[in-house]
């Protein structure tokens, strides 16, 4: 392909995807939070930015500081406040950077793409990413996710850019020194932007190690070339450190943590809502967590989206009828393939994946980990979003030696190969609007709600009054109340209250006087995590009915 062509289509595939990403983060802030597009989650977000802006340091509520978020995308949005942008276009501008770091993401991939494999592998990479409907979302929510797996395929990069340049990071003006020293920084700058990436960063430096060649000239024996590989992997995990430094002394002074505290929040919480606090770390808990895993990872939930509406429109017999079908159209497929030679084609460019087993180490620690121990089901489809750039990699090589099989088996047609790839590129196209109505249909209304309960705060609750709340993070950013978070979250003392069933007491000695949340928590995590002789002294009184309640805590005469 020729250079200018390779250029246009790829700026094309860029603009194209960017549009659509600028379409969502410039729609009006009520529609952005209502549907979920920048949640409850995101708002934590926005009030710790907000609050480090106004001299309030990291917390939301103003009061507790609090090491339980990714400390670079706070950052990152810490200068929107300081240029004194207001609350609600903080929310645009704020999925604005979002937009544009995806876009970016979908220019890494092609570079990657093409050092591993081929440009043209690059070109299939960045088109899938940038019409995935599930990189929308994950890569679109007001959080640091997509920021995230940028860092990863940056890193992911210039590791694998150092290993084709004679094994070391040195072929550049900037010199072997100056590399490591990028590479460390931008390693560090990973864990920062999620603590998830420390699995990615380990077996990152590993592989560094593994592959160069040292800072000298030229290493005279084994042993020399063995102490200078270790010596550069402990000068690059000597600069993750001192990236991460500032970051862990901050946690430390604060919370007496190193790790953020919303991670014991979050197990705390899985096992509370499925009622296995007493039983604690169970088979049953395991099991139900480890097939929530799976379920995310096959997309068990699209396929079944996909049935019912398939259901809706044909009938439940026609449409079982028809994916049966297309199991056995498949199967013929695959065999068909298998007689064209297809296989020949893909098993060297699969052989080349090699070159990113520190990412494929990465995913199978965070599928091990949050389906075995840490938990928080609900959020693995972000969780596992490290999963979906390498998914896009694969599919690239795939489609990619599906072409050339097809034109060297057809060599006096290549109208057939070319077919070939434009049915996958009409397919996507496909995947992208139904994705788009599946998102759409699984928005959780809860978030509209959440706007609602900010906003009747703000109008019905006195200017000095202190809200507590499970979920707090719309009402902490838009109700212009303190809003204390109470399930543990970006709050370590409340979550250590719900551990020694003493949530009342907390309450009271943090001087809230509303609670606002849904009942079903309000049951859970404050009726049933608070002693008998606390229950005697206080009552609820509701003042809002709606989805989520408000109730004034009221002291018993």
């Amino acid at each position: 392909m020729r250079v200018s062509s390779l250029i246009r289509l790829l700026v094309l595939m860029l603009i194209f995807g960017l549009s659509i990403r600028l379409a969502i983060a410039w729609q009006p802030w009520e529609r952005l939070i209502s549907t979920g597009a920048f949640g409850d989650d995101a708002c934590y977000y926005a009030s710790i930015s907000y609050n480090i802006a106004t001299g309030k340091g990291p917390t939301t509520d103003g009061i507790h500081m609090t090491n339980g978020f990714q400390p670079l995308w706070a950052f990152i949005l810490v200068p929107i406040y300081a240029l004194g942008a207001p609350k609600e276009t903080a929310i645009n501008i704020a999925m604005t950077l979002l937009a544009l770091i995806s876009t970016l993401n979908g220019l890494l991939l092609f570079l990657l793409a093409r050092k591993v494999w081929s440009e043209r592998v690059g070109l299939l990479a960045t088109f899938f990413w940038m019409t995935s409907p599930t990189v929308l979302k994950q890569s679109m929510n007001g959080m640091e996710t997509g920021l995230y797996v940028f860092m990863l395929t940056l890193a992911a990069l210039l590791l694998v850019s150092s290993t084709q340049n004679h094994g070391t990071l040195c072929e550049s003006k900037f010199g072997k020194i100056g590399m490591q020293i990028l590479f460390g920084f931008v390693l560090g700058l990973t864990i920062l932007s999620r603590v998830d990436g420390l699995p990615f960063v380990l077996a990152a430096i590993v592989a560094h190690t593994l592959s160069s060649n040292g800072t000298g000239a030229r290493v005279r024996n084994a042993s020399q070339k063995l102490v200078s590989r270790i010596v550069s992997g402990v000068f690059i995990s000597a600069i993750v450190v001192l990236t991460l430094l500032p970051w862990l002394i901050y946690g430390i002074a604060t919370t007496g943590k190193v790790m953020p505290e919303s991670g014991m929040a979050i197990r705390f919480l899985s096992m509370a809502y499925i009622g296995a606090l007493d039983e604690g770390i169970s088979w049953r808990v395991i099991s139900y967590s480890f097939s929530q895993a799976l379920s995310t990872l096959l997309r068990v939930k699209q396929w079944r989206y996909l049935s019912s509406k398939l259901v809706e429109l044909v009938g439940a017999v026609s449409a079982h009828g028809f994916l049966a079908s297309l199991l056995v159209m498949s199967i013929l497929l695959i065999v068909l393939l298998y007689r064209f030679g297809y296989f020949e084609h893909l098993m060297p460019m699969l052989k080349e994946m090699r070159k990113l087993w520190f990412w494929l180490f990465h995913i199978v620690s965070l599928f091990l980990a949050y389906s075995l121990y840490q938990f928080g089901w609900w959020f693995f489809p972000r969780y596992f979003f490290p999963v979906i750039p390498v998914g896009v990699l694969v599919g690239a090589f795939c489609a990619e030696a599906l072409y050339r099989c097809l034109l060297e088996r057809f060599k006096q047609c290549r109208c057939v190969a070319q077919t070939a790839i434009g049915i996958i590129v009409v397919s996507q196209l496909m995947q992208l609007c139904i994705g788009c109505a599946y998102l759409r249909s699984e928005s959780f209304c809860g978030f509209e709600e959440y706007l609602n309960v900010a906003l009747w705060l703000k109008k019905h609750t006195p200017k000095d009054a202190r809200i507590g709340m499970f979920q707090s993070g719309t009402s902490s950013y838009l109700s212009e109340r303190t809003v204390i978070n109470l399930d543990g979250v970006v709050n370590g003392k409340a979550l250590s209250a719900m551990l020694e069933k003493r949530m009342l007491n907390y309450i009271v000695s943090e001087g809230i006087s509303y609670i606002a949340d849904w009942d079903e928590l309000i049951e859970l995590l404050l009726l049933k995590r608070s002693g008998k002789e606390e229950l005697s002294k206080w009552m609820l009184i509701k003042v809002r009915k709606g989805e989520m309640s408000v109730y004034k805590l009221v002291k018993v005469k």
